[in-house]
């Protein structure tokens, strides 16, 4: 469920749409937005994902919701 590498929002989005995205080490721009990290944990659902979190415990994370695409 965990990504080794450090991911883009925009690859994150491709590949996580529609789920709840743990971001351990959250990388954030000059602007204040987050552009990326390493993928901990994702699925379909909040509370898991966040319990996953709190257990791992990370110095820095980001809880996202990724949205489903439409085109």
């Amino acid at each position: 469920m965990a990504t080794e590498d450090a991911m883009t929002m925009a690859d994150i989005e491709a590949a996580f749409a529609g789920e709840w995205v743990l971001i351990a080490e959250p990388k954030v721009g000059a602007d204040g937005v987050l552009s990326g990290g390493r993928v901990a944990w994702h699925g379909p659902g909040h509370g898991e994902t966040w319990r996953k979190g709190l257990q791992a415990r990370f110095p820095k994370a980001a809880l996202v919701q990724v949205p489903v695409r439409r085109e």
